[in-house]
């Protein structure tokens, strides 16, 4: 029998009680069985997986988990050496976990961050990859995406993109939306924060919604600006920074405007 047991820890890789000791001794006896058992659990920052020996695994995945190394690997089949890409992927995600590991900002707001709803709009497959980013690696579901496009063919590059998600996230897409339609869509979803451009900004702070400038041409400027990357593993850092600045945005921008819809009896402000 083949079995698959999901857990939120596992010794000896993370323990808080007693169904730690349980799912690291149980798929033992299991296999001793003969079933063949693979276990399933967070990667939290605390565990080391080099004492352990564990290594990302680079292979095509059944579910969707992320665009670096999928990209990545794809360009280095095509025009340099997949090999040394992959131990390019371990080494800078060995990287990131020193600097993660014992860092209690990122461990709060990675909690912090997780479970928002949010929208997005932009150049069509940024914002399908910004999507897929914010579901898969943040625990955000995007309820609106706007695409923008001079072609028909960067539309269906983004819906292919999006596709996957389809069984996960109930979203809806808009193809080149105007502004008027964007906002509509967005009110109706009720969301908790937008990430957009410069450009569209005005609209959603004036619709009240907190606003992140990431999918327009001073995101990408940033190339050319700013010495730590916005692509790749590394890079995740950068766009984790962002997205939780706008959440902490949402949270405090959502009580200052009910600050304002206060009354008080004979002030003249109204009933």
């Amino acid at each position: 029998m083949n079995i698959i047991m999901i857990a939120s820890e596992c010794v000896p890789y993370a323990k808080t009680g007693g169904l730690a000791d349980v799912v690291g001794a149980l798929p033992k006896a299991l296999h001793k069985l003969g079933h063949e058992v693979i276990v399933v659990m967070p990667k939290y920052a605390l565990i080391d997986y080099i004492r352990y020996g564990l290594r990302p695994f680079l292979n095509p995945l059944g579910v969707w988990m992320g665009n670096t190394e999928e990209w990545y690997l794809a360009l280095a089949k095509r025009f340099g050496n997949v090999e040394k890409a992959k131990a390019r992927l371990v080494s800078e995600m060995a990287d990131v976990q020193r600097l993660l590991a014992r860092n209690y900002n990122f461990s709060w707001m990675a909690s912090f961050v997780s479970d928002k709803y949010a929208a997005v709009c932009g150049p069509a497959p940024f914002a399908a990859a910004l999507t897929r980013y914010l579901f898969h690696d943040l625990n955000i579901r995007v309820k609106v995406v706007g695409l923008w496009s001079e072609t028909a063919q960067g539309i269906e590059k983004a819906k292919a993109l999006l596709e996957p998600l389809s069984d996960s996230l109930d979203f809806t897409v808009l193809e080149d939306p105007t502004y008027y339609q964007l906002g509509e869509a967005v009110k109706k979803a009720n969301v908790d924060f937008v990430i957009g451009s410069m450009q569209d900004k005005p609209l959603f702070k004036g619709l009240g919604f907190a606003h992140l400038n990431l999918a327009g041409f001073y995101y990408f400027n940033n190339y050319n600006f700013v010495p730590w990357p916005l692509a790749g593993v590394k890079g995740s850092l950068r766009l984790f920074s962002e997205v939780c600045r706008v959440v902490e945005d949402a949270f405090y921008e959502t009580e200052a405007w009910k600050k304002l819809a206060f009354t008080h009896a004979g002030d003249g402000l109204g009933d």
